[in-house]
This record gives structure tokens, sequence and C-alpha cells, in this order.
């Protein structure tokens, strides 16, 4: 069997983001690497809503390709507003990772 899919999800602390941590935590194949968000960045995410806490925890990171990059996340999952999340796709690609 190979190994998981190191995924991070861009934007964790909204409606989208926390629906989609769930469903990663049950996908066989899937490691969520990382969290970030733009205004709580540092901050614990199941401070932020208790919900996720029988899923992830975790804290929040600042958005940066570099860093995703070096943690070696293979997928970055976009929870954001569509015009936010259309001028992240091109640094992501660019870096090799995949965008959803």
């Amino acid at each position: 069997m190979s190994s998981k899919i190191s995924v991070a999800i861009v934007g964790a602390t909204g409606h989208t983001g926390s629906e989609l941590i769930r469903l990663l935590h049950f996908h066989p194949q899937v490691h969520i690497q990382a969290i970030t968000s733009t205004t709580q960045a540092g901050k614990s995410l199941e401070d932020l809503n208790p919900t996720v806490r029988p899923y992830f925890r975790g804290v929040l990171q600042a958005y940066d390709v570099a860093a995703l990059k070096a943690q070696s996340v293979q997928v970055a999952f976009l929870c954001l507003p569509n015009r936010e999340a259309s001028g992240l796709v091109a640094s992501l690609l660019e870096a090799g990772i995949k965008v959803i």
C-alpha cells in the first residue's frame, strides 16, 4: 500500500474548511499536513471551532507556499471565496502542489 497523500486546507476556519477536515479525517489515504488561516494564524483550530476536536487538533499557520512545499504538501484544498482562491492557484501549481 502506498503512503498517504499529504494535504493542506487553506482557509480551514470556515464552514467549508471544517467540513472538509471532518470528511478527510475518515479517508484512509489522506493525511492532513497543514491548516492555514489568514486572520487566525497561530491560534488553535479546536479553540476557534470545537466541532473539529474529534477530527483534528493543530495550530493554524499563515498561508505560505514555500512552507507548504517544505512540509511536503501534495494537494491543497482551497476553502476560500472564489476571488481570493483564484489568486493562489498559480503559485501553488508552480510549486508542484495540486489544487482542489
